[in-house]
């Protein structure tokens, strides 16, 4: 009884552990990967404000494999976190807004392709970028600063 006794005292503990940890709701880190297999042949970026009027809209198509690559490069690893309901309409109603750009990798779909053949990202005047994986939208932690400002100088878009 006394060895049953010892047994209960040392692994009762370490079962309410497992217990409580496995009921706890800790918030999984995610982290923004794209894949990059056959190589992104471009990128578009256009005005935000296109999404909902085509009065005013502007659009550059940037065809360079390495400017994509480039901006792969600076978002990929990037930590995400998934917004709730309300942060994503509160920051919709601020597209309308200028200074706010959708940026798509972009490849020409192919038959039957099953890949993804464009990747959107916003990004909204403040900074905050976006990207939509899978159908879930998501932002970037810390986004690089003046990121799509610094871009269209390199990519030399005017609007």
């Amino acid at each position: 009884m006394k060895a049953m006794n010892k047994l209960f005292l040392v692994f009762s503990p370490f079962v309410l552990f497992l217990l409580v940890s496995g009921c706890s709701n800790t918030n999984v880190s995610k982290t923004l990967v794209i894949e990059n297999s056959k190589g992104y042949e471009g990128i578009l970026v256009s005005d935000a404000s296109s999404l909902v009027k085509t009065d005013g809209y502007e659009e550059v198509f940037v065809k360079s494999e390495d400017r994509a690559n480039e901006l792969i490069d600076l978002l990929n690893g990037k930590e995400l976190f998934e917004p709730n309901e309300k942060e994503i309409q509160k920051r919709t109603a601020t597209l309308e807004q200028s200074g706010s750009y959708r940026v798509l990798l972009y490849n020409k779909p192919s038959v039957n392709s099953k890949s993804e053949d464009i990747l959107p990202f916003l990004f909204y005047q403040d900074g905050t970028i976006q990207v939509d994986k899978e159908g879930t939208s998501y932002f970037i932690k810390n986004p690089p600063k003046d990121l799509l400002t610094q871009l269209k100088t390199d990519w030399n878009i005017k609007f």
